[in-house]
């Protein structure tokens, strides 16, 4: 009996630990979600060599973004400081990789407009939707704040560039993972034998574009920097 009682007390105190041990873990997780992801911003520079791109395009400048998730996981402050590094890069052209928002609502649609209109590139803004971009209220708010802000968005279209009597493409898909892309109509739209960027929110979508050979680049989202990334430790090698 005794022992009964001495063990009892035992797994007692173990499932004491633990539950602290595992509430101490999602107050953690819960500060790095809210506290430090959301201001921890790298800028990553990368060179790309593009397979018959043009001479006029040779030093064009990129700038990626997306994923803002603005409301639950990102204010407006915090967007208006993005909108601000982007800009210091001086780009050509910025590109936004679609999740603006975790869930649309009208009030979530209309906070990207001041700052998302403020973005500066010479040859503008485009972008893509993401899968967060069609729950709740659905795609439509989302694509009217785009408008807003002066931003083509490329859902299943073709955007020109040109540089002195040349071209470059870009591509766009909305988001494969709610059944939304339709690479057929890119296709269909894209002159044959031209250089040729892809936006596409999922980086698994590379498994189907990179099939037709004709994009060389896609520009994705949606990972949030890595399928698998241990905070301040990366990725696992």
């Amino acid at each position: 009996m005794f022992r009964s009682v001495k063990l009892h007390e035992a797994s007692s105190g173990t499932t004491g630990a633990v539950m602290t041990a595992a509430g101490v873990v999602g107050l953690s997780l819960l500060a790095y979600t809210f506290g430090i992801e959301p201001n921890w911003i790298e800028i990553r520079r990368v060179r790309v060599v593009l397979p018959g791109l043009p001479i006029q395009f040779h030093g064009y400048r990129i700038v990626q973004f997306g994923d803002i998730h603005v409301g639950w996981w990102m204010t407006n402050r915090q967007l208006s400081k993005i909108v601000r590094m982007v800009n210091q890069q001086h780009p050509d052209l910025i590109a936004i990789t679609g999740d603006y928002v975790t869930s649309v609502s009208k009030e979530a649609a209309a906070a990207l407009v001041p700052p998302l209109s403020k973005l500066k590139a010479k040859d503008g803004v485009l972008a893509v939707l993401g899968n967060h971009d069609h729950r709740g209220l659905g795609a439509e708010p989302v694509q009217w704040a785009l408008h807003k802000s002066g931003i083509i968005a490329l859902n299943n279209k073709v955007y020109a560039l040109e540089r002195n009597g040349a071209s470059l493409y870009v591509a766009g898909v909305d988001s494969a993972r709610k059944g939304k892309a339709r690479l057929d109509l890119v296709l269909e739209a894209l002159p044959d034998g031209s250089a040729a960027i892809l936006l596409a929110h999922e980086p698994d979508f590379a498994d189907i574009s990179a099939a037709t050979e004709r994009f060389a680049l896609q520009l994705s989202g949606h990972s949030h920097g890595g399928q698998l990334a241990i905070p301040y430790l990366g990725p696992p090698r």
